[in-house]
């Protein structure tokens, strides 16, 4: 999974577009390899991806967040927007397609992201927390095992200041400084 800082550093260029043999470029190759190993040949093979990847201007970007082949990001203003393969739902659209360019998800009112493998969770502004896509394992927190293709609410009870992912767990931190975790 990456971060911003490693998005900037490889296309720093507003609007910049990903070449259609992006996966075998020197700039893909010079990725941490937590990004690499997102089984790119299985994607391609998969989807048979044969267009660009249009790649957002990331400097109005606060935060954004990849999993195993999608990425989510919100912007300077409060837009949630994600994009990528969507086979389980991770991208919170209310489908399973996969996007080769971002939509934007729900209103302007988020202030973090994080991804697992194929699932994604937010943090709104009010402190609330939203979860999405595979839920193999319990890693949205709805207390089900039912996957999830639009953000679902969860501990409403709780306000939050962060939330985080692993491949197929989620962590949060309440306001109470309490900390709350889900999933494998």
């Amino acid at each position: 999974y990456g971060t911003l800082s490693s998005l900037r550093n490889s296309w720093s260029q507003p609007g910049y577009i990903l070449p259609n043999n992006f996966l075998t470029t020197k700039e893909f190759r010079s990725l941490p390899s937590e990004i690499r190993q997102v089984e790119s040949q299985k994607i391609i093979n998969q989807y048979q991806l044969s267009q660009s990847f249009n790649i957002p201007n990331l400097t109005s970007w606060n935060s954004v967040a990849y999993g195993a082949s999608h990425v989510v990001a919100v912007r300077g203003d409060g837009g949630l927007f994600t994009w990528g393969v969507n086979s389980s739902g991770q991208l919170g659209d209310g489908t399973t397609t996969t996007r080769l360019n971002f939509s934007q998800i729900g209103s302007s009112s988020w202030s973090m992201v994080a991804a697992g493998l194929s699932y994604s969770a937010a943090l709104k502004i009010d402190g609330s927390i939203w979860t999405w896509g595979d839920n193999t394992y319990g890693q949205l927190g709805d207390s089900t095992t039912t996957n999830r293709s639009s953000p679902v609410q969860i501990a409403s009870t709780s306000s939050f200041t962060m939330v985080k992912c692993g491949s197929y767990h989620t962590a949060a931190v309440s306001t109470a400084n309490t900390l709350f975790t889900w999933g494998l």
